[in-house]
């Protein structure tokens, strides 16, 4: 995942060009609280947000904004808050967004709320 995550920002660099130039990508909190049962998702997690931010510092001066929204919990229409139409209005808020007020991560969610939905699940593992 992190060597995709790679090729694909190296891929696209010169093809950032245009009125507002952007690299966004979605994660999940998993990097920063991670699920003993889903370490191997936590630790490419962790690898994602050290990748943006490092890209960002490379790309940021030329005018690239880079950003995650880190969707903390399982996307579903009846969320109000972790639902697609507004992932959707937080990546196009950070499209707008000037050069001088670019956030690098925007996050939507949770992940208390994921904890507890897997533990009633059955599905946390210790």
């Amino acid at each position: 995942m992190s060597v995709a995550l790679y090729l694909t920002a190296s891929w696209a660099m010169p093809l950032l060009t245009g009125s507002r130039p952007s690299f966004f990508l979605s994660g999940g909190g998993l990097w920063n609280k991670p699920i003993p049962g889903f370490f191997s998702l936590s630790m490419n997690k962790a690898a994602q947000v050290n990748f943006m931010d490092s890209f960002a510092q490379i790309v940021n001066p030329k005018g690239i904004h880079v950003a995650t929204v880190d969707i903390g919990g399982i996307v579903q229409d009846s969320d109000p808050v972790v639902n697609a139409k507004n992932i959707a209005k937080t990546f196009w808020e950070l499209y707008e967004e000037d050069k001088n007020s670019w956030r690098q991560m925007v996050a939507l969610g949770d992940m208390d709320d994921l904890r507890n939905y897997l533990k009633e699940q059955g599905q946390y593992y210790y």
